[in-house]
């Protein structure tokens, strides 16, 4: 039976980032989820509006609704994110605990 490495990294582990690449903090990282969304809203909203097939229609108007579930999760963990930088459902210990 082979042995586990612990120093060993995973390949995955050694992938660096392109040059001038930078990581996104988590309010920027749902930030930039939310204009995503609103972007798909407004795809899916035009795609429904100019479709004249009632099956599509629905599926376009199908999928707004489902963006605009997406757009207020993440715009409710950005609003819980700042508050005291606490993610939503997330409380961290406390002496009293």
């Amino acid at each position: 039976m082979s042995e586990l490495s612990v120093s060993k990294k995973p390949d995955w582990l050694k992938i660096k980032p392109p040059s001038g690449a930078r990581f996104l903090g988590s309010q920027e990282a749902l930030k930039l989820g939310i204009k995503t969304e609103e972007r798909s809203i407004e795809l899916y909203s035009n795609s429904a509006q100019e479709t004249g097939i009632r099956s599509s229609k629905d599926l376009f108007l199908t999928l707004v609704d489902f963006e605009k579930e997406y757009k207020k999760i993440l715009e409710d963990a950005l609003y819980y994110l700042g508050q005291e930088g606490s993610w939503y459902g997330y409380s961290p210990p406390t002496i009293e605990d």
